[in-house]
């Protein structure tokens, strides 16, 4: 998650999003992977709030389409989606399946973040870059037919 978290930082220190939302899959004793993602953002010097234009918030696990939508009415017109840069496709149609059910349509922007093991242009020429391509494949397949 670190490197989805320092591209959606960069973005905020560069003025294109005053808030960072972060959800997060269900982590290590209780723990959700935004409530540990947030003290690292900040510990690598991005402020949660204060004087920081930018404000790290936490959504629930894979709820990020339905915290937008929440405040959507009020304050956000538009998201920049950040994740890792094998998985933009597939997170792109799962955010846009959440706002077609919610009712709630924003513009919206994906922005890839490098992954440590897969890179676009040799992923098949190490272990965890086959294993990060097949894994993504698995997922994009089950979530077309709906498992």
């Amino acid at each position: 998650m670190g490197m989805r978290l320092e591209t959606a930082a960069r973005l905020v220190r560069l003025g294109f999003a005053p808030v960072v939302l972060i959800s997060g899959a269900p982590a290590a004793y209780g723990a959700n992977e935004a409530d540990l993602a947030i003290p690292y953002i900040v510990r690598q010097g991005y402020p949660q709030s204060g004087s920081s234009p930018c404000a790290i918030k936490p959504c629930p696990p894979a709820r990020s389409a339905s915290c937008c939508c929440r405040i959507a009415p009020a304050r956000v017109r538009s998201v920049i989606l950040v994740t890792s840069d094998f998985h933009t496709a597939r997170a792109a149609r799962i955010f846009r399946a959440a706002e077609r059910a919610l009712g709630c349509r924003l513009e919206m922007r994906v922005v890839p973040a490098p992954d440590r093991y897969f890179h676009a242009g040799s992923w098949w020429r190490n272990r965890e870059g086959r294993k990060t391509a097949l894994n993504e494949w698995e997922k994009t397949i089950a979530n077309a037919v709906g498992i």
